[in-house]
């Protein structure tokens, strides 16, 4: 059991010495869980006002929660959209995304109380169905296509990545 514990540490190890290539080490660790939600508006090729609302909303919210657990101010507002400028002034590359995307379970959504783990899951989901129900690329748009099929593909490829199963109650 202890070997198991040890290899587990060792590959986070890991993982945050990937995430320090990328820039993203120290407090900005704690940003990961924005990363499906850029993702998923870029998509369809362009990160729409209405989908940047909803990115900057989930990372106020989320610092306000990740503060609030601490009891101090690891983050404010300015370092969450300092974070999530990276990421929308240009779009990444789509490969650096899986990657990142990758790393939030194992990162940020394995603690010792997978209830919270699930909820933030949940939280995460749930935005990318905002953001991807908030803008069309294309005008008319027919019955199925609100969203588009490159952004089903990718909020599949999140709902996979963070594990959710659909039986499991809310």
């Amino acid at each position: 059991m202890i070997e198991n514990e040890n290899k587990n540490f060792e590959n986070i190890i890991d993982l945050k010495g990937e995430l320090k290539k990328y820039g993203i080490e120290g407090k900005y660790f704690y940003l990961l869980d924005v990363i499906p939600l850029i993702e998923l508006a870029w998509a369809d090729g362009k990160i729409q006002k209405m989908e940047l609302n909803l990115i900057k909303k989930f990372i106020e919210k989320h610092i306000l929660n990740i503060n609030n657990a601490a009891g101090s101010n690891i983050l404010t507002f300015k370092d969450g959209y300092d974070f999530i400028e990276k990421f929308t002034k240009e779009r990444p590359n789509p490969q650096l995304m899986k990657i990142l995307r990758s790393m939030i379970v194992p990162l940020r959504l394995k603690s010792k109380n997978p209830e919270k783990d699930y909820n933030q899951k949940i939280n995460i989901i749930k935005f990318c169905l905002d953001i991807g129900s908030c803008c069309v690329k294309n005008y008319p748009y027919g019955e199925r296509d609100r969203f588009d099929e490159d952004e089903k593909n990718v909020f599949i490829e999140i709902v996979k990545t963070l594990g959710v199963s659909p039986e499991r109650e809310i």
